[in-house]
């Protein structure tokens, strides 16, 4: 360490030795030209984007070129300061391998921040055709700047050993094994999203159930997606187990249907029976959210030595569960209403219960 650091002191006072005061002078004054040039070009951009935001696609290439614009400048304002300095053969080697490591640099970052140009699109995309789309705009961002940053380790590998990217690659070896295995779990994931986006089984703010948890999706995302319980926690699910899960997406059913099971006592007359089937028929009849070929269905379903039993179906849309509870509500305060009125006595066992069954086909 101490040996390096002696022969760059070295090469700095020779440097110090070779050049007048002025030529450092030039170098100053070429770094500050392009520091100012820079801000200004920035601000510029930026100013264009803010114009031109109903079209994502191209504020989006503004806004990156302004956030790459200040390194790419700075790099050329050191390329034109080291143009006025005098130079050994060591020297210039050692500043023209720095030179070409930070136009990697600089375009790198270019490209880097060009990756969100194809968020905005597919961001746009999905706007206009589906919520699971905008799952293209992490995936194609992240994938994009993962290539761009192994390109440019790539590149910078080059520059630094001299030999070219094929034996630097066929020379990873047990080590790229080693980086292959360890990153598994990266590789699942992805092949994980890939899959869900091809399939679709949700999008982003429907209700899901999978492995026991409930709640609408907020984010489909590059690793995970999150999903928000019904408890009020943030859940979050590796995509490469999420794709071979059984997935319920309660946020696709057309309709919420209802089984409701009264049961009177064993002795009551058939013209009780009638009238309690005719209460159910009204309160049912032509009711909030019926569709027109799923009409309630209400029926004298069961004998038993307890009790004789009343079946009554309904179905509600759309599949708003806050509107269903309300609507659902009103239906059991009209029937405990009309009963009471009419002398009709409920007994045990009395049934409710919610089933997310698929529809059945229309009558007729």
């Amino acid at each position: 360490m101490n040996g390096w650091l002696k022969a760059l002191w070295s090469e700095v006072a020779a440097l110090v030795q070779m050049n007048e005061a002025w030529r450092f002078a030039a170098l100053a004054i070429c770094l500050l030209a392009a520091v100012l040039v820079g801000w200004l070009v920035r601000r510029a951009l930026l100013a264009v984007a803010a114009k031109h935001a109903a079209r994502p696609a191209l504020a989006a290439t503004l806004k990156a070129g302004a956030r790459a614009t200040g390194f790419i400048l700075l790099v050329l304002g050191v390329k034109a300061g080291i143009g006025f300095l005098n130079l050994d053969a060591q020297g210039m080697e050692l500043l023209g391998t720095i030179s070409s490591l930070l136009t990697t640099l600089a375009l790198a970052w270019l490209a880097y921040q060009l990756t969100d140009v194809a968020s905005a699109w597919f961001q746009q995309l999905g706007q206009h055709n589906s919520r699971t789309n905008q799952m293209l705009v992490p995936l194609v961002r992240n994938s994009l700047r993962v290539v761009v940053v192994l390109l440019t380790l790539l590149q910078i590998a080059t520059q630094l050993s001299g030999k070219p990217p094929s034996s630097l690659i066929a020379g990873l070896g047990v080590g790229g094994l080693a980086i292959a295995l360890a990153a598994q779990e990266t590789l699942k994931n992805l092949f994980g999203s890939m899959v869900l986006l091809a399939d679709k089984p949700f999008e982003a703010g429907d209700v899901i159930r999978v492995d026991g948890l409930e709640g609408p999706v907020e984010h489909i995302g590059f690793r995970s997606t999150r999903l928000r319980t019904v408890e009020g926690f943030l859940a979050t699910l590796p995509n490469g187990e999420l794709a071979n899960k059984t997935i319920v997406n309660i946020g696709k059913r057309g309709s919420i249907r209802r089984v409701i099971t009264l049961s009177l006592p064993d002795d009551t007359p058939p013209a009780k029976m009638q009238r309690a089937l005719a209460i159910l028929k009204d309160v049912l009849h032509n009711h909030e959210g019926q569709l027109p070929d799923l009409p309630p269905r209400v029926h004298f379903s069961d004998i038993t030595s307890s009790a004789l039993t009343l079946q009554a179906l309904y179905w509600y849309h759309p599949a708003d569960q806050w509107a269903y509870m309300a609507f659902s509500e009103k239906v059991n305060l009209a029937i405990l209403q009309q009963f009471a009125a009419a002398g009709i006595v409920l007994v045990a066992p009395t049934a409710v219960s919610l089933v997310n069954a698929p529809r059945p086909a229309p009558a007729g």
